[in-house]
């Protein structure tokens, strides 16, 4: 007997169906455009098996994550936050191999304990193979509290645009139904996962350089949203876009690019990292943008918990955050506008406020 739920049905983005039945869950995505298949198809192809192999990366496992048991929790996952407006051009993305079934694949690459996919060890359904032996005993501190995992691709299909994926469990964090050590946990097992994801190797084969990419970027939204800011506002924010040669010689890395606690599974001893549907080459700082614009401003002791993961930003680095930060806020409050849509402008006016204080 197999028990369909939908998930998320939107008709510019996404339908997202969860399955269950007697050998275990899977999460069935249909995109409804080529790009954020194909982006979300490369993450979890080309790039989370690469986190998976790592095995000289402790920092991603957790106190014993060789074992850890998969607690399943309500089925809310799968469900991204709203989206805001895309502000830059695709990277050269990969389609799936032709390789001796040209539209139907399974995942590939091991399944290593140092984080691992959302899917039950043993499942007859996911085919998935045994543990690895526990990691040796340490102490557990805060950066170390959480096991990250991210579901297992184990299928996708070009025509439809489809991908099969091992059903994740827990809690989104946004949703605030969790104490404030688990809430602080999380952040800095997000911290270790993004670190690590940022450090994959990678080749920016784009023929603009990045700070030109993000000057280029700033000057469309500015100029999208002039009437839309005061002077005041608009003098500010040039100030903040100074600070771009910060970007000079700086590569794009592999990013999610959506990273907030709305794409984060809470779950027992784990944290799960989902919807990599905006994934591609950018600036490191590009995942950081939501969060200041969005959690860490009300809640600054997340971000020390993040960054306790992470690892400090540098000096170049945090102005590269504050210039994207700028450049988020313009392009939601431009986009807003557009689209006549409240809540978006709502959420630029509060990134917009951020930026704004980091002006000096």
């Amino acid at each position: 007997m197999l028990l369909w739920t939908c998930l998320k049905i939107h008709v510019m983005c996404a339908a997202v169906w969860r399955v269950d039945s007697p050998a275990g869950a899977i999460v069935l995505k249909q995109h409804r455009h080529p790009r954020p298949f194909a982006q979300e198809l490369q993450a979890y192809r080309d790039w989370l098996p690469g986190l998976l192999d790592a095995r000289d990366a402790p920092h991603l496992r957790g106190p014993s994550d060789s074992q850890q048991p998969h607690h399943r929790g309500p089925s809310d996952s799968q469900q991204p936050h709203l989206r805001g407006p895309s502000d830059s051009q695709q990277p050269h993305l990969r389609g799936p191999s032709d390789s001796q079934h040209p539209h139907l694949r399974g995942p590939s690459g091991p399944q290593e304990p140092h984080l691992r996919s959302s899917s039950d060890s043993h499942s007859p359904l996911l085919g998935l193979p045994e543990p690895l032996p526990p990691a040796p005993a340490r102490e557990p501190g805060v950066h170390d509290l959480l096991a990250v995992r991210v579901p297992a691709l184990l299928a996708s299909d070009r025509r439809s645009l489809g991908l099969a994926l091992s059903a994740a469990p827990g809690e989104r964090l946004y949703l605030g139904t969790h104490d404030s050590p688990s809430t602080l946990a999380a952040h800095a097992a997000a911290g270790r996962f993004l670190r690590a994801l940022h450090q994959l190797p990678a080749v920016d084969d784009d023929p603009i350089p990045l700070v030109a990419a993000v000057a280029a970027r700033l000057d469309a939204w500015h100029a999208r949203a002039r009437d839309i800011l005061s002077p005041a506002e608009r003098d500010a924010l040039q100030r903040l876009a100074a600070r771009r040669d910060a970007f000079a010689g700086v590569r794009r890395v592999p990013c999610h690019r959506d990273f907030t606690p709305d794409n984060w599974l809470l779950a027992g001893d784990a944290l799960h990292v989902l919807d990599f549907e905006h994934a591609r080459l950018d600036a490191a700082e590009a995942d950081l943008v939501k969060l200041c614009a969005d959690t860490w401003a009300e809640n600054p002791a997340l971000a020390e918990a993040f960054l306790a993961g992470h690892g400090s930003l540098d000096t170049d680095a945090a102005a590269r955050l504050d210039v994207l930060l700028a450049l988020h806020a313009v392009a939601t409050l431009a986009w807003a506008e557009r689209h006549a849509d409240p809540d978006f402008h709502a959420l630029g006016r509060r990134a917009l406020a951020v930026a704004l204080d980091r002006v000096t």
